[in-house]
């Protein structure tokens, strides 16, 4: 195997690598295009088109790569109108699924549930409703605020002693993984026969994403290791014994397209790139300073405009929904 350290990916990569394919197992796979301006060296697989961070780190090497503490703070901290916005589009995707065939009270987990802004949507279907959160401050918070059970821990790890539910959501969890397969899998085997998975991801197949390369917003190794799109998901789903009931491309947690690529023009003049590729250092600092309070206000007026107000719908699409199925 060829290690591919930032000082490789900075220059010329070789046409192929000895390395196979995490999702589907093709080798060899290539130099990522998308990315190749980065200073971390990204791979895609020529099969299912998925995009990675090479070398992967271990779990446990993880906690090393960036500090969760600070990357929940700047996560987590939202603005009403930004909590609104998360409300609705839960509502949205929930109503796109009440008509497949499922238990009238429907057990429901959320894997990396946040605040919760998932589970109390299905709450007000009436459903049982569970979480796991990795950090506890938030997992916490979830659970007095909405009184129901969030597991502390990584995902994996807090699934294993679960039992099945008719409907798991997993919501911007894989990319952060070395092992989304295994994850995945992990999911797979605690659906009910007829249940649904929902999974959210930025779509590294839209427009902005496309046209930002590695100056796009969720482009943020190590924070994000793999790179989705429509068809690299439904071939990691169909790995574990999934299939994929519908695709709905949305903006979700993305900003107005607009905004999304004037994000990405002040990303490509901050430097230098070992500053740039790593966002959790530069924004954790805005996010303690009172500069956050004002960018935030601003960004969220900005994204308050209705998207229909801001054509082409196609380029505020920047995340991905699959549902997904036990074949």
């Amino acid at each position: 195997m060829q290690d591919l350290g930032p000082a490789t990916a900075a220059g010329a990569l070789p046409l192929s690598v000895g390395v196979p394919c995490p999702v589907c197992g093709a080798k060899p796979v290539g130099p990522s295009r998308q990315y190749l301006a980065s200073e971390w060296a990204t791979l895609r697989c020529p099969e299912c088109t998925v995009e990675f961070v090479w070398p992967l780190p271990r779990e446990e090497e993880l906690s090393a790569l960036y500090d969760w503490r600070i990357y929940a703070s700047r996560q987590y901290l939202t603005f009403p109108g930004t909590d609104r916005r998360r409300a609705r589009m839960w509502d949205e995707i929930l109503d796109s699924v009440t008509d497949h065939p499922a238990p009238e009270r429907r057990s429901v987990l959320e894997v990396g549930c946040g605040y919760g802004y998932f589970m109390e949507a299905a709450l007000r279907r009436g459903w049982h409703v569970e979480g796991i959160e990795l950090d506890p401050a938030t997992a916490r918070r979830a659970g007095e605020r909405l009184g129901v059970v969030v597991h502390v821990g990584d995902g994996r790890t807090a699934l294993q002693p679960l039992g099945r539910f008719d409907l798991i959501t997993a919501s911007h969890w894989l990319e952060h993984l070395p092992d989304p397969r295994s994850a995945i899998a992990e999911v797979a085997r605690h659906v009910n026969p007829g249940g649904l998975v929902i999974v959210r991801v930025p779509d590294s197949g839209s427009p902005v994403a496309r046209s930002a390369g590695a100056n796009w917003t969720w482009f943020c190794p190590p924070v994000h290791l793999f790179y989705f799109a429509e068809r690299s998901l439904g071939a990691l789903a169909s790995s574990v014994g999934l299939r994929v009931v519908s695709v709905r491309h949305h903006r979700g947690d993305a900003h107005l397209w607009p905004l999304e690529c004037a994000v990405a023009l002040g990303r490509s003049a901050i430097g230098p790139p070992g500053v740039r590729d790593r966002p959790q250092t530069w924004t954790a600092e805005v996010a303690r300073s009172p500069i956050k309070s004002v960018l935030g206000r601003i960004t969220e007026a900005i994204d308050l405009v209705p998207e229909r107000a801001v054509p082409p719908a196609r380029w505020n699409a920047s995340e991905l929904v699959v549902v997904l199925t036990p074949a």
